[in-house]
């Protein structure tokens, strides 16, 4: 089964996210534009082999979802957001696909400064953008299907205090790096 994460990063006001454009710009059958969170796949990590570290022998391990969000979030924005910051909130399986969505929380001085170094020097995946959850309503097509609902998930889950609790898989609960 492959393994993906997908993250949000929101204002603490929650009024405005970041999302990416993984779609391109627009074809001649219309606009081909979608918002999405940040992320990809969860890869395999090379552990070596600690009797000789000089050696190649050694064996690889999956990525726990936390790395993958980290990383991921670096090479798509060049811009670090440590990996204790990341809060796994909901885990969404499908046939062959389970899909990791996190959300960090920041100031507005952060999220602009994440997208003014995304704009310096644009990541591989594509543009990132502020967005807000009127954008989401007003162009929906502009947008993944399921954009609209994780956004309502954090800030309903945000105001009656319950965010943190929400907790998958233990995913948050194990240790992380700091």
């Amino acid at each position: 089964m492959d393994k993906y994460v997908e993250g949000i990063v929101m204002d603490f006001q929650m009024d405005r996210f970041l999302l990416i454009d993984k779609g391109g710009r627009s074809t001649a059958h219309g606009p081909k534009l979608k918002w999405q969170g940040i992320g990809g796949k969860i890869e395999n990590k090379f552990i070596p082999d600690y009797k000789d570290r000089l050696s190649e022998h050694g064996s690889t391990i999956p990525e726990s979802p936390h790395e993958a969000i980290t990383r991921e979030f670096q090479e798509e924005t060049n811009y670090e957001i440590k990996e204790k910051r990341w809060h796994c909130y909901y885990i969404k399986t499908y046939k062959n696909l389970k899909l990791y969505h996190f959300a960090v929380f920041m100031s507005p001085d952060e999220l602009n400064k994440i997208c003014e170094t995304a704009f310096k020097k644009p990541g591989k995946e594509g543009p990132i953008g502020i967005h807000t959850l009127v954008d989401c309503y007003w162009d929906p097509q502009q947008y993944t299907f399921d954009i609209p609902y994780l956004i309502q998930i954090i800030i309903r889950e945000m105001k009656a205090g319950m965010f943190m609790q929400l907790d998958p898989e233990s995913i948050n609960s194990r240790d992380k790096t700091p």
